[in-house]
């Protein structure tokens, strides 16, 4: 169990005046005589959370945290290693509990045990904290039908649960920013539809239709010139152009 390994680690080193190089209360100096020292503790305090970690667990421990060079740093990526690797085995372990139903017949004891035993593993591994549940419960509501963001959050050690509402919240402005642009774009669509129909648009019946009096397609019998003579605008029209 992390979190009891973690809380005797800080409580011994705490006793011994040295909790202060994994809490990050400690900076590390650039003078020579006090730099000497600062670097000698460091090292003791690495030295011994090494050396409490069992030894199945050292060849992990060199491959993830290869390359930390302070105590502070080392503390800080184990923490990420096992706690955040222990919200993914509670999300599993809370995804297998919520599939148990009681069957319409038979015995509810074998149910019972099975949910019994799915939470005995999911505060095994670590007692959640009222974060660690919502990020459970927030990757939990994600699986079903975005597997790949659960999958994509896991896969990157996000498992704050402030961390994952930012980034589910962007998804949710970038989905309205497409649904305004594919909405937007659907109304010029129709626009130019419109406008085209207008401009190209076949002719009327009435333009098709001949004048009863001359005979001609492009006016009704009530606008022949032939007939009622040129209206006003047309002969000042003419005037004009003759002038």
């Amino acid at each position: 169990n992390y979190v009891d390994w973690a809380r005797n680690i800080a409580t011994s080193l705490t006793r011994i005046f040295l909790c202060k190089f994994i809490n990050g209360t400690t900076v590390k100096p650039t003078e020579p005589v006090d730099l000497y020292s600062w670097l000698k503790h460091n090292q003791l305090v690495m030295q011994l959370i090494l050396a409490s970690i069992v030894p199945t667990e050292h060849q992990h421990i060199d491959q993830y945290c290869n390359g930390f060079e302070t105590s502070e740093e080392l503390w800080g990526g184990m923490r990420r290693l096992y706690l955040h690797a222990g919200v993914t085995a509670q999300v599993n372990f809370l995804r297998h509990a919520f599939s148990h139903i009681f069957p319409p017949t038979g015995l509810f004891g074998p149910t019972i045990q099975e949910l019994h035993d799915d939470v005995q593993h999911l505060y095994s591994v670590v007692t959640p904290s009222a974060d660690d549940m919502f990020s459970i419960l927030l990757l939990q509501a994600l699986a079903a039908h975005h597997p790949s963001k659960c999958d994509n959050f896991q896969s990157s050690g996000t498992f704050d649960s402030l961390t994952i509402c930012q980034r589910l919240e962007g998804f949710d402005l970038q989905y309205r920013e497409e649904l305004r642009l594919a909405a937007r774009a659907s109304s010029s669509s129709a626009s130019l539809d419109v406008a085209a129909a207008v401009t190209t648009g076949k002719p009327s019946a009435c333009d098709r239709m001949p004048c009863k009096h001359c005979n001609k397609s492009n006016h009704p019998l009530d606008k022949c010139w032939q007939k009622f003579g040129k209206p006003e605008w047309q002969q000042l029209k003419e005037c004009d152009r003759k002038a």
